[in-house]
């Protein structure tokens, strides 16, 4: 990936199935539970906030927000969280195809949306 080159690469602790229904609100704030324990880039859990939040949703406008948000709270290029988006989202559909008939191939209408 050209976007992610290895002189920017770090490793840190990733939840490893961070989601919506993975995140919990507690007291003022948020409290991810059922975490994986992944040692990772730190673009690794921000792949399925892209596409995962709402599944009746398809509207484009809430992406490219969410990668800036994303990028900006992570310290981290919005190409790199953008490309771990298409990543997390290529691996969603094929878990899909796995388990049922036909993948809806709504992760990856996400992920393809173009950059603002």
């Amino acid at each position: 990936m050209g976007c992610c080159p290895r002189e920017r690469h770090r490793h840190v602790g990733a939840h490893g199935d961070l989601h919506h229904d993975n995140v919990l609100r507690h007291g003022d704030g948020w409290t991810a539970i059922d975490p994986h324990g992944r040692v990772g880039d730190p673009g690794f859990d921000a792949g399925p906030a892209l596409y995962n939040p709402d599944p009746r949703t398809t509207d484009s406008p809430p992406v490219p927000a969410r990668v800036e948000v994303l990028a900006g709270g992570l310290g981290e290029p919005v190409e790199r969280i953008r490309a771990w988006g298409f990543v997390a989202a290529v691996v969603s559909e094929v878990w899909d195809a796995d388990d049922g008939p036909v993948p809806t191939g709504r992760a990856l209408q996400i992920a393809q949306l173009p950059a603002p």
